[in-house]
């Protein structure tokens, strides 16, 4: 399936092979004039539908002169309007209906209530090219269309057989619906953890931070981070973990395993996020103090420093490895004693 976004500037529909042979006779349906205008100065009467079909066909075509000319008498058409290119839209030929998509991405109006609801049902049109080229169409929807269109994208995101291209593409653009895309979580906390693409299930695990409650994308996150096979996503769970803070402190246990992950980031990026989840870090980072590995044990004193006050538990435990066999675990060692005894006990802790 080609990819879920198109540039409207692209000369055709993105994902058309260059061998595929046109879909009309450009030579013919580019030389037809629109209708002349009625004698008393009328607007000129809409063309007849095997017209508007016979154009639209064409904009979806190999040949440029028979494109541009073409959408040129589409472009006349729509001076009155899109209500007359909607019918299009659910043409029985994919072809027209590929074209009229193509020619409306960058001119349909998004305020158009009409437009927005013919262009949603593309979504799930039978032909890939046709949906692809409506996934693009719909980063212009407004909030409200995007509502209206959630049941579609939900269905695209989770159907396997859509390309990994159109299911990053509806997650992401469920994504933007941030609180008002409740009924999408379920499909994106699949997106985030099962999905077989990387792409999908880092699309699904950006889009349900925006979109899910704290608790969800937490949970979502402690199973990224604990099983994903693509460091950089276990990465990104883990600097999604840390920016939730104290919110995320249910998942301080897989971040301090993660100190001890085979990707150096990502070890590097739980390190960080540990050290913004305050007192609930303290004891998953204490157990890793003495870990065979001098990485580990780096991280974890260099976790335990940063938390300051709230790792006054861990002092004793830092004390002993200022005699450690690594010079840089003393050093760091040494110094998160230091921080954490001058740190001002928080108010209420004792």
């Amino acid at each position: 399936m080609p990819p879920a976004q198109a540039s409207p500037a692209a000369p055709a529909p993105a994902g058309k092979p260059a061998s595929e042979p046109s879909l009309a006779k450009p030579s013919e349906a580019g030389k037809q004039d629109l209708p002349p205008a009625a004698s008393t100065g009328g607007a000129a009467a809409a063309p007849p539908l095997a017209q508007l079909q016979s154009w639209a066909a064409t904009v979806a075509s190999n040949d440029v002169q028979a494109r541009e000319a073409a959408s040129e008498k589409l472009d006349q058409v729509l001076g009155a309007g899109t209500q007359p290119l909607l019918p299009l839209l659910q043409d029985a030929s994919s072809d027209v209906r590929r074209g009229t998509v193509f020619y409306l991405l960058d001119r349909f109006d998004p305020a158009d209530v009409a437009a927005v609801a013919a262009l949603t049902k593309c979504l799930t049109d039978q032909d890939a090219s046709v949906r692809r080229l409506a996934l693009s169409a719909a980063q212009r929807f407004p909030p409200g269309g995007l509502v209206q269109a959630l049941p579609q994208l939900i269905a695209i995101l989770s159907h396997p057989q859509m390309s990994p291209d159109a299911r990053a593409a509806a997650a992401r653009l469920i994504g933007t619906l941030e609180g008002a895309a409740h009924d999408a979580i379920p499909a994106l906390l699949k997106a985030a953890t099962a999905d077989p693409d990387p792409a999908v299930r880092s699309a699904g695990v950006l889009s349900l931070c925006r979109a899910a409650p704290a608790e969800d994308a937490v949970a979502a996150l402690r199973q990224v981070l604990r099983q994903d096979s693509q460091a950089n996503l276990r990465g990104l769970a883990a600097m999604r973990l840390g920016k939730l803070g104290e919110a995320a402190a249910a998942a301080a246990p897989e971040l301090a395993e993660a100190l001890a992950d085979r990707d150096e980031g990502v070890r590097r990026k739980a390190a960080d996020a540990l050290a913004l989840l305050g007192p609930a870090a303290v004891a998953p980072t204490m157990q890793k103090l003495d870990a065979p590995d001098v990485g580990v044990r780096r991280l974890a004193v260099f976790v335990l420093g940063r938390l300051a006050a709230d790792a006054k538990p861990a002092l004793d435990a830092l004390r002993k490895l200022q005699q450690d066999s690594d010079a840089e675990v003393k050093q760091l060692a040494e110094l998160a004693v230091r921080r954490i005894e001058a740190a001002p006990t928080p108010a209420g802790k004792k």
